[in-house]
């Protein structure tokens, strides 16, 4: 997601012009879009800069130019509620907070606004010094705090919700722009992205960076974590996916996984499945991409976009994808049958890939390399951890402390 270096760089030309209607049947673009179900949501009239899913994957929330934030349901893909409060600012973002019941957005007015999304009443607003690039709420806490980042000094901001004001403003992160922020696993940490070619973490008890990646070559617009934190990516203007395993830090020795094969534009956004397996992306050559993210193959481009995609995101269980774009409007794509399509088979035996069943939950994944593995990621994930609690509890060590 841009600010105002993309007003600068932006192609000419007015918005497009929008059927504000829902199109649940879409014509497919594609021999691959035709494979996946696919509904448009219409209605935002300006370029849709972020989306995410809420209410346990049953709605979604966009953000626009047009100086609105919209509700959808995933089921319909009908638009429930339609948020107008920033004076017809263009909206940077809009998240929702971990119950569902409110949302954050934000914007060019540099003010961001919280709302009740059961009534579209609007709770409190708070103005900052400069536009607002990205806002989101806490984790841990029902939402009891926000992050915020503004283009004035490259600073962040840590809300709290209760009392409507900032309780810590952080400086001297980032030397340029931020594109994103967002809290990590006990809202003690924050991960950020900036135009100055990094992302970084951010420790809120130690005030200071405790870890910091720059390996791309042009500004970072985009960082996602794996449920458990142990897998991010990051994606770039530079046109690539860099992937970090930060559990071993293997990466300081070894440098990050690149994904081959990527993008010919820019890319905006990326986005994890909770368990790190797979992985999406949205690029301004109008272009979505699902990923084996273990093995960093491509499976599938999907196509059909107008213009360039803003952002991508994925829901909790990875049956869906939604994209924001350029064009004003949101893809939903259904991606449960996906191991299915043909064109996923086809990548896969070209390079190597078999598909396994799990011997723990019975779910199939995808291995190259390691043609022994019995369990799929998230198996793996938990296997490991129940280790680490055993070792833990034996040596008498607080795991809460880290």
């Amino acid at each position: 997601m841009l600010t105002e270096l993309e007003e600068e760089t932006a192609e000419p030309g007015a918005e497009p012009e929008v059927n504000p209607q829902t199109q649940p049947e879409a014509q497919p673009d594609s021999e691959a879009d035709a494979q996946i179900q696919l509904t448009i949501l219409s209605g935002h009239t300006g370029s849709v800069r972020t989306c995410c899913f809420i209410r346990k994957d049953t709605c979604g929330l966009s953000a626009s130019w047009d100086g609105t934030a919209r509700l959808w349901d995933v089921g319909t893909g009908k638009e429930l509620r339609c948020l107008t409060g920033h004076a017809g600012a263009r909206l940077s973002c809009a998240r929702g907070d971990p119950d569902g019941g409110r949302a954050v957005s934000a914007g060019w007015d540099k003010a961001l606004s919280v709302w009740d999304l059961e009534t579209g009443a609007r709770l409190w607003r708070g103005e900052l010094g400069g536009i607002v690039s990205d806002a989101r709420f806490s984790g841990g806490d029902g939402g009891g705090q926000l992050v915020t980042a503004s283009d004035l000094d490259y600073n962040m901001q840590v809300w709290d919700t209760r009392t409507c004001s900032v309780v810590q403003l952080i400086r001297g992160v980032h030397r340029s722009t931020l594109t994103s922020c967002r809290f990590m696993l006990g809202d003690r940490r924050i991960l950020s992205t900036s135009l100055d070619f990094t992302c970084k973490v951010f420790d809120l008890r130690a005030m200071g960076v405790t870890l910091a990646f720059a390996d791309h070559k042009n500004a970072v617009s985009s960082a996602s974590l794996s449920a458990d934190e142990r897998c991010l990516a990051t994606c770039s203007w530079d046109k690539r996916i860099l992937m970090y395993d930060i559990s071993t830090g293997m990466y300081r020795s070894q440098g990050p996984k690149i994904f081959e094969e990527s993008h010919e534009g820019s890319i905006s956004s990326c986005c994890l499945s909770a368990d790190g397996a797979k992985l999406v992306s949205g690029s301004y050559d109008n272009s979505v991409m699902v990923w084996d993210a273990e093995n960093g193959i491509r499976e599938i481009r999907l196509q059909g976009h107008d213009d360039w995609v803003e952002d991508v995101s994925l829901s909790a269980d990875g049956a869906w994808m939604m994209s924001a774009s350029k064009d004003a409007t949101l893809r939903l794509w259904n991606m449960e049958r996906m191991d299915e399509m043909p064109a996923v088979a086809e990548s896969r035996a070209q390079h190597g890939v078999h598909m396994k069943a799990c011997d723990t939950c019975g779910k199939t994944f995808s291995l190259a390399g390691n043609l022994g593995a019995t369990q799929c990621v998230f198996c793996r994930i938990i296997d490991r951890s129940r280790q680490e609690t055993d070792i833990a509890e034996t040596i008498g060590l607080d795991l809460r402390i880290y």
